[in-house]
């Protein structure tokens, strides 16, 4: 059985041509009270998970590694300078990736998400005990 479209063509299904002229963002409206909470306990959540997944990560720099509570905490201090500088970085050139036919392609977050995916692998090296500072 063959799918027609709005306007009786046929769809072809072949899994990215059916999509390639729609739009992946979509307006949701203004900003209520309702999303406004839920958004704020969203944070709260992920502010105490990311504290507690802190402190998990300090001791084992201190009782596995051999570094100071001072040198730990160095360690994030610098990882959310870091961060900071990147988001600034990384958040202008992924709005105006658009511009280029690599953003128009694959959308303006989704190639950065494609890119950034396998450097998750190397997180697993936060986890090797006995290194030193």
């Amino acid at each position: 059985m063959e799918t027609k479209s709005h306007d009786n063509t046929p769809v072809e299904h072949d899994g990215w041509n059916e999509y390639a002229n729609k739009s992946i963002y979509h307006a949701h409206g203004k900003v209520g009270v309702t999303r406004s909470i839920g958004f704020g306990l969203f944070s709260f959540f992920s502010i105490s998970m990311q504290g507690l997944v802190g402190a998990w990560l300090l001791f084992f720099y201190t009782t596995f590694c051999g570094l100071t509570a001072g040198q730990g905490a160095t360690i994030f201090l610098i990882g959310r300078v870091a961060d900071a500088i990147a988001s600034l970085v990384m958040g202008n050139i992924s709005d105006n990736i658009y511009k280029y036919k690599l953003g128009r392609k694959f959308g303006r977050r989704h190639i950065f998400i494609l890119v950034a995916a396998p450097s998750v692998l190397f997180a697993i090296t936060m986890w090797v005990a006995g290194m030193g500072y």
